[in-house]
């Protein structure tokens, strides 16, 4: 019979410490949440306008010059250049530029091929 009331007593001890627990880990569980979803608004605010094409082109460029300089082989520039060109083409389904119909009247480029 001892041992029960001791069972109970340390059950009771054990149901008020996690009750004064549950508090301060909802509060540090809500300001984690908080946190994450501020950081991830900055992040999308100054990220937001970056463009991965208009990296690809640039990065395009820089290795054409870097090629003409002597930097890297004809070989080196046709595997970068495949590689960043991969990147550049659209998921599969989605229309590209060429394949929307245009809106004005001058001929576009892949039209006179």
């Amino acid at each position: 019979m001892f041992g029960n009331v001791q069972q109970a007593r340390d059950l009771e001890r054990f149901l008020e410490t996690l009750g004064g627990l549950l508090l301060p880990l909802g509060l540090l569980a809500f300001v984690l949440f908080a946190a994450a979803w501020a950081i991830l608004r900055v992040r999308t605010r100054y990220r937001g306008g970056d463009d991965p094409a208009a990296d690809a082109h640039a990065m395009l460029t820089q290795i054409g010059e870097l090629r003409r300089q002597g930097g890297l082989s004809d070989e080196e520039y046709r595997s970068i250049k495949s590689r960043l060109s991969r990147r550049l083409e659209p998921p599969s389904g989605r229309p590209t530029a060429s394949d929307e119909p245009s809106t004005d009247d001058t001929p576009r480029e892949d039209a006179r091929e």
